[in-house]
Parts: C-alpha cells; structure tokens; sequence
C-alpha cells in the first residue's frame, strides 16, 4: 500500500497515464503477486437456475469448474494441459470442444496473473483510451479493459464470445461488471461480478464470490478427465 500511494505522488496532476503506468497501478491495486494456483469459490445465478460454484486453477494450463445445485454436482468441465472435458451429472464425461477449451485457458491466465503480468507473457497492450486498455490474446481474442479513475482496480471489460461455448456455440457481445471490491488474503477482488449481454441488457449470469485460497499446489489428477464412471 504504501509503494502504490508512493507511485500516486509521483503522477503530475491532469497528466495522462501511460499503459505501462496504468498496468503497474492496477496490478499494485490488486495487491498479490502470480500465484500458482488458486480455489475459488462462488454463488452463480443464470435465468434458468442458481447454484454453487467451485472453480480451481493450477499454471500453466489447468482448471476445473464444479457446479452444484441443491446438494448435487450436475456438471463439470475441466482443462488438463491442452485438453478439455466435461461431465454432466453421473455420465460418462466428454472431451470438450476447442471453444470451451480456449474459454477454460483464459480464464487461468485472469484468475493467476495480472494485465501487467500478462504483457510478459505475449499478450499484446494497448491504450486506446484514458483508462481503456484493449487485450490481444496469443489466439487473437481481444478484451477491452476498464480501469476506475481513483482505484485502477479493473470495473467492466468487454468481449465476444459465446457464453457457454460447449453448450450453444452463439457468440453475443458481452459486459462483464465487477463491483464491492474486498480483501482476500494478499488479494483485492471484486465480491461481485454481472454479465449482461450488450445487444439486449439483459443480465445472463450474476456471480457472488463467498472465498479465495491459494493453496502451494492442486492435486494434478483433479483435473484429468475420468476414463470411466463409477458405479
């Protein structure tokens, strides 16, 4: 905190920010180095259910998402490496399609690392606005990033993508809206987050973030795809 109140002082008044100003304030904001893995754990409201999310994570390439409702896992999808998968209920699980697997390797690059730490990693930056930064990924995917004025903390970023790729394939143009932003161990990150398709307003998934580990290590076998289900 201190360092990130020092690089405030240092900003002339009324003076633009450069990209690489605005990402070291941002990634000073956030306030936790890489981690390596990370367990989250979330509400999810969608128009057709609510339920309870757990979300784990291990560099470079895997990442698992259990969805629970009412006391059962009714879905999984996982990245082990380059491969996705997923299950349904008790059945037999599925490799996945190269959309959600994309899907799956992004969002272990959002939850691991920040914009500033992803600049070393081949993804292209730049400032298209004031407070605006456009995100190049290695695939070419491009997300627009919004940064608040006072706190750089990252408040709305755009995309277009499908929504649930391995299930309609549908890309919409989408706004993903963080807010109540709370201390998580080391870490600063939004309590809330919105997804609003941009065409229509309408809000397509609301997810409340109950609790952050960064655990040394994940068990590598999680994330493997079953080669059967038991009986």
């Amino acid at each position: 905190m201190t360092l990130f109140i020092s690089m405030l002082c240092l900003l002339n008044p009324g003076e633009a920010l450069t990209l690489k100003q605005l990402l070291t304030l941002n990634a000073k904001a956030i306030g936790c180095g890489s981690q390596q893995n990370v367990i989250v754990v979330l509400d999810i409201e969608e128009p057709s259910y609510r339920g309870q999310l757990t979300y784990q994570a291990s560099s470079p390439s895997n990442a698992r998402v259990d969805l629970v409702i009412d006391g059962a896992t009714v879905f999984t999808e996982a990245l082990d490496s380059d491969h996705a998968w997923q299950q349904m209920g008790g059945e037999t699980p599925t490799l996945g399609n190269e959309a959600g697997r994309r899907t799956l390797q992004r969002g272990v690059t959002s939850n691991l690392y920040s914009l500033l730490k992803m600049s070393e990693m081949g993804y292209q930056m730049k400032l298209v606005d004031d407070l605006q930064v456009l995100v190049t990924d290695p695939d070419g995917f491009e997300t627009l990033y919004f940064f608040d004025a006072k706190s750089f903390q990252i408040i709305k970023k755009q995309e277009v993508r499908a929504f649930h790729p391995d299930v309609d394939a549908t890309e919409v143009p989408i706004d993903s809206v963080y807010s109540d932003f709370q201390l998580y161990g080391d870490c600063i990150r939004p309590a809330k987050t919105e997804h609003v398709n941009r065409d229509t307003g309408e809000v397509i998934g609301t997810i409340w973030l109950k609790s952050v580990q960064y655990p040394d290590r994940l068990d590598a076998n999680i994330f493997k795809k079953p080669e059967s289900v038991p009986d």
